[in-house]
């Protein structure tokens, strides 16, 4: 009777193993189909956000690690040093940046950026 306990549990638990490699099988089936069948508009727009998403990554570190190093910097007189009669952590860490990203904007907005059809849904 033992003997045909630990047959069962080992018949059992080899189903079950199969029974997830087919689930398995069947969700990376699916997941291939659903890849296949986004929109263009979609994966267009996905591709827009990351890209954004790393440029304001890339802003957002330049301008605080600037800010924070720059600004504290004062010369041997306590005078804070500047650049074009503003602090020199203004011109460095905000007004750099700000003309940057906007040159950064214009290419994205107009270069980047596709237009993509919009399908009826009927």
């Amino acid at each position: 009777m033992v003997h045909d306990c630990g047959q069962f549990l080992l018949a059992r638990e080899a189903g079950r193993g199969s029974l997830s490699r087919a689930m398995s099988e069947d969700q990376d089936s699916i997941r291939s189909q659903v890849a296949h069948e986004l929109d263009a508009s979609y994966r267009q727009s996905r591709k827009e956000m990351w890209v954004m998403l790393g440029a304001w990554a890339f802003f957002f570190l330049f301008v605080t690690i600037v800010c924070s190093v720059s600004g504290a910097g004062r010369t041997q007189s306590g005078e804070v040093p500047t650049l074009f009669g503003m602090p020199r952590w203004v011109c460095l860490g905000i007004v750099a940046p700000w003309l940057i990203a906007n040159v950064f904007i214009y290419w994205f907005s107009f270069h980047f950026m596709q237009d993509t059809p919009l399908e009826d849904e009927d």
